[in-house]
């Protein structure tokens, strides 16, 4: 199946994933994700993690999703223990065993901060695989500014995201899910929906479950 049709599938049940569908879940996975905004915001109405807990229940799963989410925070910041978050972090990591853990970085420091991010990468991963050895470990490659940002355009910014989030996932052999060049993809369709707020950064609606059908 290309990926444009499994993209017109998933938007063309985008109003009914809202209502759960009533059935028996029969497997539960239990994620665990470390980002920021774009990961999840009490300031909007949905968010990643809202729909990918739709998306499971709508085909027989549940998914344990429990996070850490401070708004503009990088994943720097939550691999160093001697910040608050940074304990914060380790304590989420080693409340349980996880199945799946989602690593999503700061767009500002996805796209200038390749070095550091491969080495909090390292860091958060060495510490999940101590206590989830089977724990897949995904880095979530989000969309770049819908605007020229840093001194890059769009398409320059996501092409820099998209090579240091691989270069981070090859340093702990992780998968990388490249939610951005969704994003882009998508755009492209006739009569696509707006995936971007009006700050330019942020996902409507949209943005948010095309997130959640990439991972």
């Amino acid at each position: 199946m290309s990926f444009m049709l499994c993209l017109a599938l998933a938007f063309s049940v985008l109003v009914p994933m809202n209502t759960v569908t009533a059935q028996a879940a029969t497997k539960k996975i239990n994620i665990l994700m470390i980002g920021n905004s774009l990961t999840y915001t009490a300031k909007y109405s949905n968010s990643t993690i809202r729909c990918l807990k739709n998306l499971g229940a709508n085909s027989n799963y549940t998914f344990n999703i429990r996070y850490i989410a401070y708004g503009g925070e990088c994943l720097e910041t939550y691999a160093n223990t001697n910040t608050s978050r940074g304990k914060e972090a380790a304590n989420l990591i080693n409340s349980r065993t996880w199945d799946v853990v989602i690593l999503q970085q700061e767009t500002d420091h996805a796209i200038k901060q390749g070095n550091s991010l491969k080495k909090a990468a390292k860091t958060l991963a060495t510490r999940i695989r101590k206590k989830s050895p089977k724990a897949k470990i995904i880095m979530n490659c989000t969309w770049a500014y819908d605007k020229k940002k840093l001194g890059y355009t769009h398409a320059q910014q996501q092409k820099r995201m998209n090579a240091n989030y691989a270069a981070a996932a090859k340093e702990i052999s992780a998968k990388v899910v490249y939610s951005g060049n969704a994003f882009d993809q998508y755009r492209k369709t006739k009569g696509a929906l707006n995936l971007y707020r009006a700050d330019k950064n942020h996902a409507t609606e949209a943005g948010w479950y095309l997130n959640a059908c990439c991972l």
